[in-house]
């Protein structure tokens, strides 16, 4: 009797396991989400073919916001990258808010979550209005 109960216990928890993983894998994308404007005090943008670091302050800040917000995009499965674009990181007063790695104009990483871009090239042409 015993046996049967753990045989039993053994089944339901495999169950419940293998039903965790189908729906944490198969999970509609998270949207991308960026940090709101009133909280960001600086911009550093790191140009990912040069290395040049490019830092908006003050009255600049909103037109990159602006673009950002823009944005949309789901969370996307793929492989592991070697290269990007541009990384842009948002500071508040004391701290860094967010920081942002955009391998493309369709693909961005963000908190180590890929996710497929809508509306990202004019997030680009602002980042090289921003290099000039």
């Amino acid at each position: 009797m015993k046996k049967k109960r753990i045989v039993a216990i053994s089944s339901i928890i495999v169950v419940l396991a293998m039903g965790i993983m189908i729906v944490v894998f198969t999970m509609p994308g998270r949207a991308l989400t960026i940090v709101s404007k009133d909280k960001v005090k600086r911009i550093d943008i790191i140009n990912g073919n040069t290395g040049n670091i490019t830092t908006v302050e003050g009255d600049d800040t909103p037109d990159i916001l602006d673009k950002l917000h823009t944005v949309s995009g789901e969370r996307k499965k793929v492989p592991a990258s070697t290269g990007w674009l541009y990384t842009i990181t948002l500071y508040g007063d004391t701290s860094v808010l967010e920081s942002i790695e955009m391998v493309s104009a369709e693909l961005w990483k963000k908190d180590g979550t890929y996710y497929s871009i809508k509306n990202g090239e004019a997030v680009i042409e602002a980042l090289i209005q921003c290099e000039k």
